[in-house]
């Protein structure tokens, strides 16, 4: 049965995630999305102002402002546009697409922010892996809990949820496309 999962949720993924272009990196996008980014970076710090110090100390970040999920059936998919920067300067934008399994029902919207803590971590995500994730959680208006166990070495990733309706326990992949900002 184990042997079943991680190609199921691989194959979610890529449902969930064919299609899912990055957004083009015109000036418009970049100023539009660097404010959305701005404001989650702040959500972020009012929530725990010990994370001002992982945005200046990361070796770069890539901050989802909005990341819409769903769930049902047994299935999940989320998408999200964010931007990533380094050394903190703006360098692309990315989109975030999630599959998965599991147990649950509901839908919700949420901010991501995944820090880089080496150049090999940074490089990897800027070369667009996929990695394993796994999730438990529980979100009841702008109220909730998630663990987010992140497989990825040397990255941290942190959530804030905005609000909606839902619980889960599950296991998927996440992918990331991104158009470089000349």
């Amino acid at each position: 049965m184990t042997r079943f999962i991680a190609p199921l949720a691989l194959a979610c993924t890529a449902a969930v995630f064919t299609g899912c272009a990055a957004p083009q990196a015109t000036d418009s996008n970049v100023d539009a999305l660097a404010a959305l980014a701005d404001q989650a970076k702040a959500d972020f710090i009012a929530e725990d102002p010990a994370m001002a110090d992982r945005f200046s100390s990361s070796v770069g970040y890539a901050i989802f402002p909005s990341v819409a999920k769903g769930l049902g059936f047994g299935f999940s998919g989320a998408r999200g546009e964010g931007i990533v920067y380094k050394g903190g300067a703006p360098v692309a934008l990315s989109t975030l697409g999630q599959g998965g399994i599991g147990f649950g029902l509901g839908g919700l919207t949420y901010q991501q922010v995944l820090f880089f803590n080496t150049n090999e971590a940074f490089d990897s995500f800027a070369a667009e892996k996929f990695a394993f994730t796994a999730q438990a959680g529980a979100v009841a208006g702008i109220y909730g809990a998630s663990v987010d166990a992140d497989v990825l070495k040397d990255v941290t990733i942190f959530t804030n949820e905005n609000g909606g309706l839902m619980y889960e326990a599950g296991i998927g992949m996440a992918g990331y496309r991104h158009n470089l900002i000349d």
